[in-house]
């Protein structure tokens, strides 16, 4: 009953973080649930929505609702993403306790890029430039992708991803 706090607060974050990862409404609602009964809970309900979730639980004495919105503007990367759901299959044997699990999903998200930016730019560069291959193989829609790969790499770099243009940035 101790751990019950520590417990909302693990599931309604490690939740959030699902919906930000952008895994599917009910692939989070059927994961929440199976977190909350290795822990010995069936009091918890959930409401996913594709911006954020709602928790609630408890008994009639000791009910709470908590809420999680989209607060990230930028996505998390995929080792974040990878690094995120290893915790979730360690919270889903109970395998973790819930106040190591916040501690190490503060960590996740504070996890520097495992590339450095010009590699990160490059890399948005080739990606595009395939894509101008499979769809108009021509030399100079080639270098317009190119060219177009490497503005939307710089865009995404974290100081301009945290923008108003994560919205709008693929």
């Amino acid at each position: 009953e101790d751990e019950l706090p520590y417990l909302r607060e693990f599931v309604v974050r490690i939740g959030g973080a699902m919906v930000a990862s952008g895994d599917s409404i009910d692939s989070i609602q059927r994961t929440l649930q199976r977190i909350v009964r290795a822990y010995g809970r069936d009091d918890f309900e959930f409401f996913v929505l594709p911006t954020g979730l709602f928790v609630e639980s408890g008994t009639a004495d000791s009910a709470r609702v908590l809420l999680s919105s989209d607060r990230m503007r930028a996505r998390p990367r995929f080792d974040q993403i990878s690094a995120l759901y290893d915790l979730v299959n360690r919270a889903e044997a109970a395998a973790v306790t819930p106040t190591d699990g916040l501690a190490e999903l503060a960590e996740i998200s504070e996890l520097p890029a495992p590339r450095g930016r010009i590699v990160r730019v490059a890399g948005h560069a080739v990606l595009t430039a395939g894509l101008a291959l499979l769809l108009q193989p021509t030399l100079g829609g080639l270098g317009a992708a190119i060219a177009l790969g490497v503005v939307v790499g710089l865009m995404k770099l974290p100081r301009l991803a945290t923008l108003e243009l994560g919205n709008v940035l693929p």
